[in-house]
């Protein structure tokens, strides 16, 4: 009870897009996930029969499909199971086949895992899938605006810095 109220008790529930459950497994929002991008890869596969090119596929992929696969993804791939992350995989699979470029895999592989359906045994949690049917051109492209955003950004500190020097130079010392 809160306030006089009486709370009902779930077994699960959508916050903020993301299906929690009362035992704290992830298993029910990615299952929403892969059935959510198994949805959109229809459209993925009609662009492919109109005859777009690979180019827009993946365009297509990373905006509509990899955007639902990897949302909130801090939040729940590090306790997510090994047969969670083969559904996963199994997803971006199917996408790169219908695009028939390459996908970097998503799971960690563990057989003790995969058969009890528990997290996989890990030192360290992987990383992670990102940006899996991405061009390597596209690729390049994001690197050098970022460096071109570091080099901006230096410039600015360096020029604030010495804005920063002559004003402390010109400013009279308090008596």
């Amino acid at each position: 009870m809160i306030r006089d109220s009486e709370v009902e008790c779930v077994s699960s529930f959508k916050f903020l897009g993301i299906h929690i459950c009362d035992d704290l497994t992830w298993t029910l929002n990615i299952t929403q996930l892969v059935k959510k991008a198994h949805q959109r890869l229809y459209f993925l596969r009609r662009l492919r029969k109109f005859g777009m090119s690979q180019r827009t596929q993946r365009t297509f992929y990373t905006a509509v499909i990899e955007s639902i696969l990897t949302s909130c993804i801090t939040v729940w791939y590090g306790n997510s199971t090994a047969a969670d992350c083969k559904r996963l995989q199994r997803a971006v699979r199917l996408a790169e086949r219908i695009v028939q470029g390459t996908a970097a895999p998503v799971c960690r592989t563990s057989t003790t895992a995969e058969s009890t359906g528990e997290p996989a045994a890990s030192s360290e949690t992987p990383p992670p899938p990102a940006h899996t049917l991405q061009s390597s051109a596209l690729w390049q492209e994001v690197q050098e605006c970022e460096e071109q955003d570091l080099q901006a950004e230096g410039q600015f500190l360096s020029t604030s810095h010495k804005t920063h020097q002559q004003m402390q130079s010109t400013t009279p010392a308090p008596p």
